[in-house]
């Protein structure tokens, strides 16, 4: 079952990135932008388990020994959350409210700098195309640059608001 789940959300991410991609290229300006970050706890009561006793009984007296399976203790695990609040001005000039979210853990999602962007529509959604660093660059002894680091482009979903 979680297979099949993982599977079909898996599924459901292409489609959407591949109809993204296929989308027409616009300009916008991102013009506000804050991150926000939160804890929530998944709560697991524990088990008391399941004790099973053997007796063994003698003329008067007997000798028993208890066993416990399946006990485990209450616990806490903490979740992380992270939510990006962008205001964006579109090329028609009107300003929309997004955000993005993680978790999902197959989410990517980042304050992008205050500055235009390509993008994509897609439905509900924009997805803006940030240029990212991939790699580390390499400075000569007197601190001039020897070599950029290698630089790509993310594709960071914004659901509007």
């Amino acid at each position: 079952m979680q297979k099949n789940l993982i599977l079909i959300v898996a599924i459901t991410v292409f489609v959407a990135a591949a109809q993204a991609k296929d989308q027409p290229e616009l300009t916008v300006e991102v013009l506000k932008a804050e991150t926000v970050h939160w804890t929530t706890y998944w709560h697991d009561n524990g088990s008391a388990g399941t004790t099973t006793t053997n007796c063994d009984l003698y003329d008067t007296s007997a000798s028993c020994t208890s066993t416990t399976q399946g006990a485990r203790p209450a616990s806490s695990t903490p979740i992380y959350h992270t939510q990006v609040n962008l205001l964006v001005k579109m090329p028609d000039g009107t300003t929309v409210p997004m955000q993005c979210h993680y978790p999902p853990v197959w989410a990517t999602c980042f304050e992008p700098q205050l500055t235009t962007y390509a993008a994509k529509i897609n439905g509900h959604n924009i997805h803006l195309l940030i240029p990212v660093t991939t790699g580390k660059p390499k400075y000569n002894k007197d601190g001039t640059l020897k070599k950029p680091g290698k630089t790509g482009i993310e594709e960071v979903k914004f659901s509007f608001r």
